[in-house]
C-alpha cells in the first residue's frame, strides 16, 4: 500500500504508524516535495479519528436518542399485547366453534330391560343384582364413549341397597347397545321393609326403586375426541319380585350432562 504525502506532514505520519519505510523519490526534497510511504499490511488500523469517535459518542449520549430509544419501548410493548389478545381470541372462538359442534344436541338415554336378584346361600353373604341396561345414542353426527369404573348405586327409598360399577362402553352415532351392570349389595341380606315388600302375597305388591348412574363422557367425530363431560343418568322404576321371576313394571330414566 503506497500513499503519498507533503514534505512537512512527514513527523505526523511517523508518530501515527509504527514501522514505516521511506523510500526517497529524489535527492532534492525541497524541489519536489513528495515521498512514496510504505507501511507494512498489518500495521493499518481501521480506527476512525479522535474527531469522529467524539462525534458519535455525542451522538449516542445526545437525549435525542435515549428519547427515541424509550419512544420505542411502548410501541414494542403494545404490538406484542396485540399479538397476545389477538392469539386469545382466536382460541377462544376456536374453543366455542368446538364446544357447539360436539356438544350432543340430543341427549342418549337409557332404558331398564331387565333386573335379576340373586339371593345369597346363606346369611352372611351379600346378594347381587344384576340389571340390564339398553343404551342408545340418537345423535347422528356423533359418537359417544362411557368411560369405565363410574359409580352405580341402587337405593331403595332413599337408602343404598347395592353399589357396582359401569362398564366401559362405545356407540356409533345412531347406535344402541346393550350392558350389563353388576352390583353387591352393601346392607348383607335384603332390607327389612323391602323384604316385606317381597314377601307381601298381593300378586299387584310392587317395589319402587332408584338407580343412578354417573359416568364420564367424551363425544367423537371420526377419530377426533372431546373433553370430558359428567353424565348423570337417573332412573326410577318399580319391579314385581317373585320366587322365580322380577319383572320391570314401570320406569322413568333421565340423562343430564355436566361438563368436568
Amino acid at each position: 500500500m503506497e500513499e503519498e504525502f507533503r514534505c512537512h506532514d512527514t513527523n505526523e505520519v511517523r508518530h501515527q504508524v509504527d514501522v514505516v519505510t521511506l523510500l526517497p523519490l529524489s535527492l532534492d526534497c525541497e524541489k519536489h516535495q513528495t515521498y512514496i510511504v510504505q507501511f507494512q499490511k498489518d500495521q493499518v488500523y481501521r480506527v476512525p479519528s479522535y474527531e469522529n469517535a467524539l462525534l458519535i459518542e455525542r451522538d449516542r449520549n445526545s437525549p435525542s436518542a435515549t428519547n427515541k430509544e424509550r419512544q420505542c419501548c411502548p410501541h414494542i410493548l403494545l404490538t406484542i399485547a396485540l399479538i397476545l389478545l389477538g392469539i386469545v381470541i382466536i382460541i377462544a372462538i376456536t374453543m366455542t366453534i368446538l364446544y357447539f359442534i360436539f356438544t350432543p344436541n340430543t341427549k342418549p338415554t337409557f332404558s331398564i330391560s331387565n333386573f335379576v336378584v340373586i339371593n345369597p346361600i346363606d346369611k352372611i353373604s351379600q346378594p347381587h343384582y344384576l340389571i340390564s341396561l339398553m343404551a342408545k345414542n340418537p345423535n347422528k353426527r356423533l359418537g359417544i364413549e362411557y368411560q369405565k369404573d363410574a359409580n352405580v348405586l341402587l337405593l331403595f327409598e332413599k337408602t343404598k341397597v347395592a353399589i357396582g360399577k359401569f362398564p366401559r362402553l362405545e356407540l356409533n352415532p345412531n347406535d344402541s347397545n346393550k350392558v350389563m351392570v353388576d352390583l353387591i349389595g352393601t346392607n348383607g341380606p335384603f332390607p327389612h321393609s323391602m323384604k316385606t315388600n317381597m314377601n307381601d302375597r298381593k300378586y299387584n305388591t310392587l317395589v319402587p326403586m332408584d338407580l343412578e348412574m354417573k359416568i364420564n363422557v367424551k363425544t367423537k367425530a371420526s377419530h377426533l375426541g372431546t373433553w370430558v363431560e359428567k353424565c348423570n343418568v337417573g332412573c326410577m322404576f318399580k319391579v314385581r319380585i317373585l320366587k322365580n321371576e322380577t319383572r320391570v313394571i314401570s320406569q322413568e330414566c333421565q340423562t343430564n350432562f355436566k361438563q368436568s
